[in-house]
This record gives C-alpha cells, structure tokens and sequence, in this order.
C-alpha cells in the first residue's frame, strides 16, 4: 500500500513538474513575442517622427 501512495504521489509530482515547464515556456514565448513588437513599434514611430522630417 505504502508503494501505491509512493507511485501515485511521484506520478503527480511528475505531472506538476511537466506543466511547470511547459506554462514557463509559454511565458518566454509570449515576452519574447511581446518585446519584438515593442522594438518593432518603436521603430516605426522613430521613422515616423524623424526619418519623416529629414524628407521634407
């Protein structure tokens, strides 16, 4: 019986320690995401406010 609890309680364990990777990895990804559009964003405005001025 002891056993039983020993696998059950490792297999859950095992199962949290899964999903905390996974769920960390989605974190990453969707900072990563997040950081290139806020680059991109920036980017774009410093053209529009200054590579814009330097043509007229």
């Amino acid at each position: 019986m002891v056993a039983w609890f020993f696998w059950l309680a490792t297999v859950i364990t095992g199962a949290f320690f899964v999903m905390a990777i996974v769920l960390f990895i989605c974190q990453w990804v969707i900072y990563f995401r997040v950081e290139k559009t806020m680059l991109e964003r920036r980017r774009l405005s410093w053209f529009l406010n200054k590579g814009g001025r330097d043509n007229d």
